[in-house]
């Protein structure tokens, strides 16, 4: 008896979970806004490479860290 509510909790856990992951919208996490950001993006024509080697996709939104975690001015420099 213990071990069929054993698997009945297990599997009701596991289809609980299994459930809400489908839910789950990936723009949901956290966000914030900040203004007057000073980024450096390389770019390339459309259809060439990078000066990495990639080649450029299209973005709706950017993630910027800096260097020093913690630290906002950390790798940025000034030209």
């Amino acid at each position: 008896m213990f071990k069929k509510l054993k698997t009945k909790i297990v599997t009701s856990l596991f289809s609980a979970i299994l459930l809400t992951s489908l839910f789950i919208d990936y723009a949901s996490a956290a966000s914030y806004t900040y203004l007057n950001q000073d980024v450096t993006a390389y770019t390339a024509p459309a259809d060439s490479l990078t000066y990495y080697g990639t080649i450029p996709q299209k973005y709706k939104t950017a993630a910027v860290h800096p260097k020093t975690c913690g630290s906002p001015s950390s790798g940025t420099s000034s030209y």
